[in-house]
């Protein structure tokens, strides 16, 4: 694996890529070339290696500008290999897809929170109606008893 001498690139590295043609499809608005099977058995696809750039993972480059920060204060790197589960590469659909699960997620955590609030809500609205029946109730026997006294006193 080669890095590249441009410093905007240092963080790609080449490695080769292998991808598959189709004869018939390959033909470019740009190039007069047109890709042609050299043996007509092929059956129209050829395999074509390049060499293309991967770009690093987000923790590499995370780890990169912690570094720089710490040199810049004096303090050594850290240095830290990653395993291999740390370096996970995503395509964009699949990146879209655990994107949309997470909201998704987030989604029923929020829906999952306002029925708690509104539990504890209603559990509140009933303790404050039946203290509130309890009081008027007492305030009724009060008021019997009170009544009860002033008759007999008659």
């Amino acid at each position: 694996m080669q890095q590249s001498s441009n410093p905007k690139n240092n963080l790609r590295l080449n490695t080769k890529v292998t991808i598959y043609v189709d004869a018939k499809s390959t033909t470019s608005k740009n190039s007069s070339k047109v890709f042609k099977p050299e043996q007509p058995q092929d059956l129209r696809r050829q395999v074509l290696t390049i060499n293309a750039p991967v770009e690093k993972t987000y923790w590499e480059i995370q780890q990169e500008k912690h570094n720089i920060l710490l040199k810049k204060h004096g303090q050594s790197p850290i240095k830290k290999e990653f395993k291999q589960k740390d370096e996970i590469r995503l395509s964009w659909s699949e990146m879209k897809i655990k994107l949309a699960q997470l909201a998704k997620m987030r989604k029923k955590s929020k829906k999952r929170q306002l029925q708690r609030k509104h539990q504890q809500k209603e559990k509140q609205l009933k303790l404050m109606l039946e203290n509130r029946n309890l009081k008027v109730s007492q305030i009724e026997q009060h008021r019997t008893a009170t009544l009860k006294l002033i008759n007999s006193y008659q």
